[in-house]
């Protein structure tokens, strides 16, 4: 007698069945994490944007108390959407920096200001920080 090696038709259609299932259960658990992760990456920026904001003032601030040891110049900060402007690389495609809460984001000199990241998939994934004014011309 011969025997042939190999699987039957019911243990491969018993183990695709398997395999469905448990790709059934974990795919919900997949989708929260990819939220998690975009909500955790917008409070990463929001929290790299607060650090640039409070780099830039100091250095406002140091650069007035002694402009010939300074160098560089601090970037004017009046607004929210001025904020992109604190990153090197500028503002990663698929957020946007506006106005927390019911204001319109101005600030005014040595003021802070709250302002949001907002992901533009899903806008209510957004993380606030705090902006400090640099306008030497409006104080």
């Amino acid at each position: 007698m011969c025997r042939s090696k190999g699987f039957t038709l019911v243990e491969l259609v018993a183990v695709i069945t398997v395999l469905a299932v448990l790709a059934a259960f974990s795919l919900p658990k997949l989708i929260d994490f990819s939220s998690s992760a975009k909500r955790v990456a917008a409070e990463e920026l929001a929290a790299t944007l607060s650090t640039a904001s409070s780099s830039n003032l100091a250095t406002f601030i140091l650069r007035e108390a002694y402009p010939a040891t300074i160098s560089q110049s601090a970037f004017p900060m009046n607004a929210c959407g001025n904020a992109r402007f604190l990153l090197a690389t500028g503002l990663p495609t698929g957020y946007r920096i506006e106005a927390a809460g019911s204001g319109d984001g101005t600030v005014l000199h040595m003021a802070t200001v709250q302002c949001d990241v907002v992901d533009e998939s899903n806008t209510a994934i957004r993380a606030s920080f705090t902006l400090h004014g640099i306008n030497p011309s409006s104080s």
